[in-house]
């Protein structure tokens, strides 16, 4: 069994930026996660981190990882499916490998949300998706939706403009939820069309998708689509946190002390899955809950 000092789980921002840290501080360091880079590394483009004016999402990823490899952190891409303590230690097991540390670092991130309407799980795969970087070329020359209009659903119609013949966004609420920076960008896109208030009823298809059912002030609409972008945001990852019995808030989301403590001594949690900075969901608040977390497991251990 691989004992560390810490073991991290989760590889994106806040998992990253904490491996750095403990490196740094000579702690035997472990990053346990099924992908590296988290949600930035389907980013088309980051334009809101400093040092770049505008760097795609998995170029920054490797750069990141290449310096925590450098750093001497062992990164193991499994999934982890249990976690205990065992007396003064921690014990992992990820596909079917067992890792022991000192303390814990839970950077596990959210999970995007489903519309929860009929079709979305049949069409899966075959029209219905959840990252436009990964799926936005597989559309080339098509007509898709984006469901939401924030952030995420106006830089993925953005993104998905270069490839789509026609974009359709539909908001819930009754206006774009967006910050303005993207709502000016999204009215230079000629092929993109915008409902706002537009409630998504029913994705419909054959073997794929080939259409929508979504209303507006009572009127209900049907539109012919190849495929959907989903982007109504992200819920917490909550398997972990209930198995170790840890406070969360009423949404699901860890509870953490300024150093990134949990309620459950040794355990420390940071990034998007936390309560630490105010559910803004960015990569450089996640990387600072990381280095905070990391300091404050340096001084617990040592």
């Amino acid at each position: 069994m691989t004992e560390f000092d810490l073991i991290i789980i989760g590889g994106g921002p806040a998992g990253l930026s904490a491996a750095i840290y403990a490196a740094r501080y000579d702690l035997k360091t472990g990053i346990i996660s099924e992908k590296i880079g988290g949600e930035i590394a389907n980013a088309p483009f980051l334009e809101n981190y400093p040092g770049f004016k505008k760097i795609p999402g998995i170029e920054l990823v490797q750069k990141i990882e290449e310096q925590v490899r450098d750093l001497g952190v062992e990164i193991i891409l499994a999934k982890v499916e249990d976690l205990k303590k065992i007396e003064n230690h921690f014990q992992v097991r990820a596909d079917d490998q067992k890792f022991q540390a000192k303390a814990i670092l839970l950077a596990i991130g959210t999970e995007r949300r489903k519309l929860g309407v009929p079709g979305e799980k049949e069409y899966l795969g075959r029209g219905v998706a959840y990252c436009s970087t990964c799926d936005g070329p597989l559309f080339r020359g098509k007509t898709v939706v984006v469901a939401g209009g924030g952030d995420a659903g106006l830089a993925s119609a953005n993104y998905l403009a270069k490839f789509c013949q026609q974009i359709y966004v539909l908001e819930l609420a009754p206006k774009l939820t967006a910050e303005p920076y993207w709502q000016d960008k999204i009215k230079t896109v000629k092929n993109v069309k915008i409902y706002t208030g537009a409630t998504i009823k029913k994705i419909i298809g054959n073997q794929t998708v080939e259409g929508l059912i979504f209303e507006t002030k009572d009127k209900e609409q049907k539109i012919k689509i190849d495929g959907i972008f989903i982007e109504i945001g992200s819920a917490p990852n909550t398997e972990l946190t209930k198995k170790m019995n840890l406070e969360l808030d009423k949404r699901g989301f860890i509870k953490i002390d300024q150093s990134g403590a949990t309620s459950q001594k040794g355990i420390w949690a940071a990034g998007d899955i936390t309560t630490g900075s105010d559910y803004f969901w960015q990569s450089i608040p996640a990387m600072a809950e990381g280095a905070i977390a990391a300091h404050s497991i340096y001084k617990y251990l040592k």
